[in-house]
């Protein structure tokens, strides 16, 4: 038998032996195929002795939406200094252009006042069944059980559910006006089999922005939290143990070192606009998935500098889409075809079995069929009917616009029609609610893959407490993770409030992991770099109502602002309307500066003198008009 002191070394050489296959992986296998991706420096820098500092704090938060801002705020709470860091010019992130859904159960306050009964074990049933065998049940069960409580943070905090029940089937109440609903398949087959059906969509008043706003002002009124935005983030800082005890960021155009004594959380968003890293992990689906459907800052920059520590990564190789075919219930009368010609789903199903199944099985093709009678029922609701893609008078007619085999298609349709009649679906088990038979022409076909909106899911492993793990499983010291950087839940599939859901929830445990740590007791010098000058000055913004997306129609009002050339600048932009906007001045794309119902953002530039334009756009849309001058004197 071995003595103690044998087995303590044993101990220690095993490890040492993990700390340096960690330190391999910081220049091998996952963290070189992601920093082969981009032209970022996304690589771990090791402290050393003497290494001058420009800043110091007890905690770091990388990213200020739905995970970091709750990371912040509990962390600040528990005593720490926090120091959050925004990469772009407008803090929220992802939650900011969001729906604003909530996924929570077990007896919230609002499930209760409209009569819904459910419990953790019922919200457990459903999430086991509908997220399949790929997650951790301890953190399904850890998210269910502190449910109720997590909610009654959020209102806490000024999140705004409204009082609302929305019973049609909807993404998110259109009007913004927030209240409970079905966000996922809980009433759909056969889901609604394995345990009864109870909405838990919680609908956040104002969309994603309301909540974002009642975040940030939680945040902004703890006296313990400073945010600074512009400040990308690209290193991780180490010391000779591995532990991370800061990061490089960019601050005023300054490069600086940060000391963070009790670790860093990593909140920083997916990989949705970093086209290396979609083509990379994605593979075949990537051509298939639209760039953009997400928020610009979302390039990846906190898993790559996790993989470049040797974290490990976790299905990267998958996205969820979210395509569906209602709102409006009438259009879901309608049809899914494939490119054989085939049925292939329950069109009531939640957008993200549709995505799954278009994306995975179908190779993106699917067309939306209705006939006349389904077709006048929706118009009778406003939809637009004319953005067809075909109308033809016979289901052949149809078969040849799609090029599908016009005899599967007729027997398909006949199929379905017979079955139909008599409020029976024996393959796919829509509810008789939403059966009409197709016999009326014209034929409507819709091209339903023309939106594709998606996330990717591909996230760094972490443990109950929000640490992020090594190739081994074993913490590494100082790095934690949340929401789409590391994902409690909602791994590989999606239900709608999922990741607002678990994102600030698990945003909430980093913050209280992190502010309990041993702070790191290093001696070093702080040397602060001098601040910039600025001189901030408000102007008008854009103007506008509710508009939809096809017919952007807002007013603006024009205004005239001089400044000292070669100055640093702030504009102050308020939205007043209904989707987030582009900002560019000259041309020089300023992104999605503004996000939805009167959000406010601030522009900071410095411009030699001349005269100068500055326009709001809407993302993919025609120009929508000028804001206003700008004079560098």
């Amino acid at each position: 038998m071995s003595s103690p002191e044998t087995q303590g070394r044993v101990l220690d050489r095993i490890a040492d032996t993990r700390v340096s296959r960690r330190r391999l992986m910081q220049t091998t296998g996952a963290a070189a195929a992601l920093s082969a991706a981009t032209a970022l420096p996304f690589q771990t820098i090791r402290a050393a002795e003497g290494d001058g500092w420009n800043r110091e704090t007890d905690v770091v938060v990388v990213g200020t939406g739905a995970s970091g801002t709750p990371a912040a705020i509990e962390a600040a709470r528990a005593g720490s200094q926090v120091l959050r860091l925004e990469k772009v010019e407008i803090v929220g992130g992802n939650m900011s252009h969001s729906q604003g859904i909530i996924y929570l159960g077990g007896g919230t306050d609002l499930q209760k006042q409209h009569g819904f009964e459910d419990t953790p074990d019922g919200m457990y049933a459903y999430l086991e069944a509908w997220l399949g065998p790929w997650e951790d049940p301890e953190f399904v069960r850890f998210y269910v059980d502190n449910s109720v409580d997590h909610y009654n943070w959020l209102v806490g905090e000024g999140v705004d559910f409204g009082t609302n029940y929305t019973p049609d089937k909807v993404i998110a109440p259109a009007d913004g006006s927030g209240g409970l609903g079905y966000s996922g398949n809980e009433a759909n087959y056969p889901y609604e089999d394995i345990t009864p059906p109870v909405p838990r969509g919680h609908f956040v008043v104002g969309f994603g922005a309301g909540m974002s706003k009642a975040l940030q002002a939680s945040a902004d009124a703890e006296p313990n939290i400073t945010t600074l935005v512009n400040a990308p983030v690209s290193n991780l800082i180490t010391d000779e143990t591995d532990r991370v005890i800061g990061v490089i960021a960019e601050i005023n155009g300054v490069e600086e070192r940060i000391l963070a004594r009790q670790g860093v959380v990593l909140a920083s968003g997916g990989y949705e606009m970093n086209e290396a890293m979609l083509e990379q992990t994605l593979a075949a689906k990537y051509p298939l998935i639209p760039q953009g459907s997400s928020y610009r800052g979302n390039t990846g920059d906190g898993i790559r500098m996790a993989a470049s520590l040797g974290a490990r990564l976790r299905d990267m190789d998958i996205t969820f889409s979210t395509p569906f075919v209602y709102p409006p219930n009438e259009r879901v009368h309608s049809i899914l075809i494939n490119s054989k010609g085939r049925r292939f789903v329950n069109e009531a199903s939640y957008g993200a079995v549709l995505g799954d199944v278009i994306l995975n099985q179908e190779q993106n093709v699917a067309w939306l069929v209705a006939d006349q009678t389904v077709t006048d029922a929706l118009a009778a609701t406003g939809y637009d009917v004319t953005t067809t893609f075909a109308v033809a008078d016979t289901l052949e007619e149809v078969a040849a616009a799609i090029n599908v085999p016009a005899s599967v298609l007729v027997n398909e349709v006949a199929f379905y029609n017979e079955h139909a009649a008599n409020g029976e679906d024996p393959v796919f088990h829509k509810h008789a609610e939403f059966l009409t038979p197709l016999e009326t022409p014209p034929f409507y076909v819709y091209d339903f893959t023309a939106f594709m909106p998606f996330l990717t899911t591909g996230h760094v492993e972490i443990d109950i407490d929000t640490h992020v793990l090594d190739q081994d499983g074993e913490i590494i010291p100082g790095l934690h993770a949340a929401g789409q950087n590391g994902a409690g839940i909602g791994r590989r599939f999606y239900n709608s409030g999922i990741r607002l859901g678990e994102g600030s929830f698990f945003g909430r445990v980093a913050g209280r992991t992190v502010a309990a740590a041993e702070p790191w007791a290093g001696d070093v010098t702080i040397t602060p770099i001098a601040a910039t000058p600025v001189a901030a000055t408000a102007v008008a913004g854009p103007q506008g109502e509710e508009f939809p997306i096809e017919s952007v129609d807002i007013a603006f009002t024009t205004s005239e602002l001089t400044v000292p050339a070669d100055t640093t600048v702030t504009i102050t932009l308020t939205n007043t309307g209904f989707l987030p906007h582009d900002i560019a001045i000259d041309g020089t794309e300023f992104g999605s500066a503004l996000a939805n119902n009167g959000e406010t953002v601030y522009l900071t530039f410095s411009l030699p003198a001349g005269e100068y334009t500055y326009f709001c756009t809407v993302p993919g849309h025609r120009e929508a008009g000028m804001v206003g001058t700008l004079v560098v004197a």
